[in-house]
């Protein structure tokens, strides 16, 4: 019995040092010292400063820390954006040669009897420079040069519908060549103006003076 009033006496006896002493116990906080000095929470990582939000600053704000520790401030709202300046691109014509198709190489047979219908177109033999101009339009049925002459003879022998018509099948075949073209429209006016078609023969005129 003893041995139980001595612990009692001695556990009461601690309370009461407890109650009346002036025991403060000391808590740290994050970003307090354990003397209550408060210091700024600092990131983990080094040079980074973690700041609240201030109401007055602009939005999109940017605070760089910059080297000796001194912070400086710039909005982004301060300088206006401007848009990206393009070099203007004016529209020039481009000349291209894509337009202009080159004569195809003509056969030497075809050359000889362009050569040999020519002298005897000029010596009046008109049935023989036909006869040759049509072996020539076998040979080469897409030479322009052959068309124009067969037209022309036809044309001389009064053949007004079949010389047109022959000018004009050499006009299909000259795409590309516009000075081919516009003998065949000179001579395609020729033909309608000693027809009797002046309507036509203008016509044709101007389709030479586009080219």
């Amino acid at each position: 019995m003893s041995l139980i009033r001595l612990s009692a006496l001695a556990f009461s006896v601690l309370l009461t040092g407890c109650a009346t002493s002036n025991f403060v116990p000391v808590v740290e906080e994050r970003g307090q010292s354990s003397v209550g000095e408060t210091r700024p929470a600092a990131d983990s990582r080094q040079g980074v400063i973690v700041t609240p939000v201030d109401p007055s600053q602009p939005i999109g704000t940017v605070t760089p820390v910059e080297n000796g520790g001194q912070i400086q401030s710039r909005s982004l709202d301060s300088q206006p954006l401007k848009p990206d300046v393009l070099p203007t691109q004016t529209n020039k014509p481009i000349k291209t040669s894509a337009s202009l198709t080159p004569a195809p190489p003509r056969n030497p047979a075809v050359i000889a009897l362009l050569n040999t219908a020519a002298q005897q177109q000029q010596q009046g033999s008109l049935s023989s420079a036909q006869s040759s101009l049509e072996r020539a339009q076998r040979i080469a049925p897409r030479d322009p040069q052959v068309y124009y002459q067969l037209a022309d003879v036809r044309w001389r022998q009064g053949q007004f519908l079949q010389a047109e018509q022959l000018a004009l099948k050499g006009v299909a075949v000259a795409g590309g060549q516009p000075k081919v073209e516009r003998r065949l429209w000179l001579l395609i006016a020729d033909i309608r103006r000693e027809g009797g078609d002046s309507s036509g023969a203008k016509q044709a005129r101007e389709r030479a003076g586009q080219l």
